[in-house]
């Protein structure tokens, strides 16, 4: 266990009220450079709020807290003994529940184990030097919610990418202001605006460099045998005997220092001193010829318990050889693990040492820290290097294909993608996630019938793997089956896609564009309540500014697909606004171009026809020289002029439909010309995806019949279809196009009794719900008519229900959705999407009980591959499994 020791400090603590006034919010990164006082500002803060009587933990990272499964480790100890409470071990902590490697599913299962505790938690956390603990944290803070306030303290880099929402302080906010310099007592002429530690800055009258290293070298002459004190990271009463002696230090160090009167201040570990100050004991160390003596013998005490400590002293010391070999020794599990901050800090140092492959790995490192667009090009020089140097395939192709397609180089990324399918071995499942990445690549390129031919050729292993190995390669699936109109096996593998995402959060983790993929698929085929539950379990916070800037541009995509088009901030036009802002700020100029298509679809919905002309000319100018672009611009042109110019000729079919527009252009041209041969270009598919577009009504300019050269009856409204979605298990829920249903139970069991699809007699009807009743029929006809009013508040009654005298039934047209059916007709791998809890029409007069319901379930499973897994879900939301 860490000791924890509070010395008698020396340091003059200046008050600074203003910044812990700031420091309140309910999530604050301090990121400055080393002596602005952040360090004292967390001790101060955490002083306010032990005086308040609240709870408080002060944590300071060390070293090989870059791991980020040490940092968690050590963290939920540290709450552990703070509250008493064992709130990350036992049963039903997410924490203790598996083995978790993930910085994002680290931070969500800790969070989530927080969001149960009972009071509030102020957690500061000192001296964060790792991009994936950094993300630890933040997701922490998304899943524990108003339960936690959090304080992060770093450097500048800590500042690189925040998610919103975040209180950031910088050097600007932390240097001393003039009214402070004069309460320190520092001349103005000689105050030199240094912002370091309050104790220095004062004693050494301005000038704190030369004030230390006047310090250093009075030690040096009078004790020496203190000097190796600046190789341990904190000072305690409790250093283990085996690190003074390798040291030269004496047991009572730390008293004596105490004596010297220096600048000492209390940490959340035991003592520190500034870091200036240690700089200069080492310089002095190294005079005296002894810091890579003492600096090897530490490493070799520490080596198998703080690894990253280990490497620190080795490089300090200038042990190039022995510090590279240690890393060799510490690359795989820091890979596995995910730790790219330590990785490329650790390969970077000995570039001109590494192999192809640690090259290959440097690579990879730089691409996963880094947090704008000219960050990923270096990542990609260094892994184009690393492939010319001989490092090993499939591994630099799916690289490098990886990197190429975030940057917009589709045709590049597809021909690294075709390279690495063609190393490994046929019928692999590797094998099936690189044909996968190469399939979207295709429909992004407008070619889904090539895609789906590739992804045919390895039928056979998708049939036979775990949905879990490979959602990639049923968003593939999906995204491609959806372009060719195939909107049932779209529907299918989207639904498979979907279960192995959410039953297993972490692929999303490690898979961010395969499940923005699924999204925009998922949003096109009219899920929206999918989208959204898959979308709850992304990361609250991206490794990259991509990741912002992509996920406001499905939020866009969603929002219009939803028919969200007026003007306030979560609706589609300012959303696409801002994935516009989002991705220039960041220099993503392929993604600003695919945002900016989709603003201009936006603004053709709503019938802004002037600003999307000139987007269009905008996409024109940058078309030749983006493969995104291409086959996409042909169909937003041929829309834009339709709208624009009334009567005019119908211009040629794109041969290459693709992710966005298809809908759009299928719709708008044949609503202008009212041929309907765009139907037959785009098949069925195009029924499934117009069933969003709706005028938006009380614009400035709501075009008519005649604005657009339409004839007063459009052929859209001949396949507009309804969407009729019953939940019964787990919940009782009905949402008609994704609106509520305000009904009873026994109204709820009619619905499920007519979506069988079949005309039921109202003697049937009475006899299967009300059989109870001298007066059946009555009772049936009551709760129609109720059911009939409520359906009346969204839209006329007939477009949902069969109205022909004495037959009850649905319209033939509606689509129908209710998981009692889908529960005999969904693969056995989808039950326990379906299942999601048990029946809750659990009354005398129900046709069935939730006991049938579960010995359904049971006998669909039989034999089934992994019907162990499937009965594990289906126990979490039903302990009779």
């Amino acid at each position: 266990m860490r000791a924890t020791f509070t010395p008698e400090t020396t340091a003059r603590v200046l008050s600074r009220p203003r910044l812990l006034e700031r420091v309140k919010a309910g999530f604050v990164v301090v990121a400055t450079s080393r002596g602005y006082g952040k360090s004292l500002l967390l001790q101060q803060r955490h002083q306010v709020l032990l005086e308040q009587g609240q709870q408080a933990l002060l944590y300071a990272c060390v070293p090989d807290d870059r791991r980020v499964l040490t940092f968690a480790f050590q963290l939920t100890r540290a709450i552990m003994r703070l509250t008493g409470i064992r709130l990350f071990e036992g049963a039903q902590s997410m924490y203790a529940s598996g083995h978790l490697t993930s910085p994002v599913g680290l931070g969500r299962a800790i969070g989530q184990d927080l969001a149960e505790y009972t009071g509030t938690l102020n957690l500061l956390i000192d001296d964060v030097d790792s991009e994936e603990v950094l993300h630890c944290l933040a997701e922490l803070a998304a899943q524990a919610g108003s339960r936690v306030t959090l304080v992060i303290a770093g450097l500048p880099p800590l500042a690189g990418d925040l998610p919103p929402g975040v209180t950031l302080l910088t050097d600007e906010d932390l240097a001393f202001t003039p009214e402070e310099v004069r309460e320190l007592g520092l001349p103005d002429d000689r105050y030199e605006g240094w912002p370091v530690l309050t104790a220095l800055a004062v004693r050494g009258k301005g000038h704190p460099q030369a004030y230390v290293l006047k310090l250093a070298e009075a030690l040096a002459r009078r004790d020496p045998e203190l000097l190796p004190a600046a190789l341990l990271s904190h000072w305690t009463r409790h250093t283990p005997p085996a690190v003074l002696q390798v040291l030269g230090l004496p047991a009572d160090y730390l008293r004596r220092f105490a004596r010297l009167g220096w600048p000492l201040h209390a940490s959340a570990q035991g003592v520190s001193i500034p870091d200036l100050l240690r700089q200069a004991m080492l310089h002095e160390l190294r005079d005296q010829g002894r810091l890579r003596e003492c600096s090897e013998a530490l490493a070799d005490l520490v080596q198998e318990t703080q690894p990253i400590r280990a490497l620190e002293l080795r490089s300090a010391a200038g042990d190039d050889i022995g510090a590279l070999r240690l890393v060799r020794t510490q690359l795989s599990q820091w890979q596995r693990e995910r730790d790219w901050t330590q990785i490329a800090a650790a390969l970077e140092r000995h570039f001109s040492q590494l192999t192809p492959s640690e090259l290959l790995l440097l690579a990879r490192a730089k691409d996963a820290v880094a947090h704008d667009q000219p960050q990923i090009q270096g990542a990609l020089a260094l892994a184009q290097h690393a492939q010319e140097r001989g490092a090993p395939e499939p591994e630099a192709s799916l690289l490098l294909g990886d990197i190429l397609l975030r940057l917009g180089r589709l045709d590049h990324a597809t021909q690294r993608f075709q390279k690495a399918v063609l190393a490994l071995p046929p019928d692999s499942v590797e094998r099936l996630n690189a044909v996968a990445w190469l399939a979207l690549c295709h429909v992004d390129r407008g070619h889904p019938g090539e895609a789906l031919m590739d992804l045919q050729g390895m039928a056979q292993v998708l049939r036979q793997a775990d949905p879990d190995e490979v959602p990639t390669a049923f968003v593939a699936v999906a995204a491609a089956s959806l372009h060719v109109g195939l909107v049932a096996e779209a529907a299918q593998a989207a639904t498979q896609a979907y279960v192995a995402y959410r039953s297993n959060p972490a692929q999303l983790d490690t898979n961010l564009r395969a499940g923005l993929h699924l999204l925009r698929t998922l949003a096109d085929l009219g899920e929206h309540s999918r989208a959204r539950a898959l979308h709850a379990s992304f990361p609250a916070w991206g490794a990259h500014r991509w990741y912002a800037a992509a996920l406001l541009g499905w939020q866009a995509h969603s929002a219009q697909r939803e028919g969200r088009l007026g003007d306030g901030p979560g609706d589609a036009l300012a959303l696409a606004l801002r994935a516009v802002q989002a991705a220039r700020e960041s220099g993503y100029e392929t993604l600003e171009m695919q945002a900016t298509v989709r603003l201009c679809l936006i603004r053709l919905q709503r019938h802004d026809y002037g600003d999307a002309h000139h987007l269009v000319l905008k996409i024109d100018q940058r078309a030749h020289s983006d493969p995104y672009l291409a086959p996409m611009l042909s169909d937003l042109k041929a829309v834009a002029r339709a709208c624009v110019l009334p009567g005019v000729a119908r211009p040629a079919a794109s041969q290459r439909p693709a992710l966005v527009t298809p809908r759009e252009t299928a719709l708008l041209l044949d609503r202008v010309h009212s041929q309907g041969s765009q139907t037959a270009l785009y098949g069925p598919g195009i029924l499934k995806t117009w069933e969003n577009w709706t005028p938006l009504p009380g614009t400035a300019r709501v075009a008519s019949s005649l604005d657009l050269g339409l004839p007063e009856t459009s052929p859209v409204s001949a396949i507009r279809r309804h969407r009729l979605a019953i939940q019964t298990l787990g919940a009782l829920d009905v949402q008609l196009d994704d609106r509520p249903l305000k009904l009873s139970a026994r109204a709820v069991a009619l619905l499920v009794l007519l979506s069988d699809g079949q005309r039921h007699t109202v003697e049937g009807v009475a006899q299967r719900l009300f059989a109870e009743a001298s007066t059946g029929k009555t009772y049936a006809s009551v709760t129609l008519n109720t059911l009939k009013k409520e359906i009346g508040r969204l839209m006329p009654v007939q477009e949902v229900l069969d109205l022909t005298p004495g037959v009850y039934a649905l319209n033939a047209a509606l689509d129908v959705r209710c998981d009692l059916n889908e529960i005999a007709t969904c693969p056995p791998a989808q039950l326990p999407e379906v299942y999601r809890g048990p029946l809750l029409l659990n009354a005398p007069w129900m046709f069935i009980t939730p006991q049938q319901v579960r010995e359904q379930v049971l006998a669909r499973l039989g034999s089934v591959p992994h019907a162990d897994r499937l009965r594990t879900q289906l126990r979490c939301v039903d302990a009779w499994f």
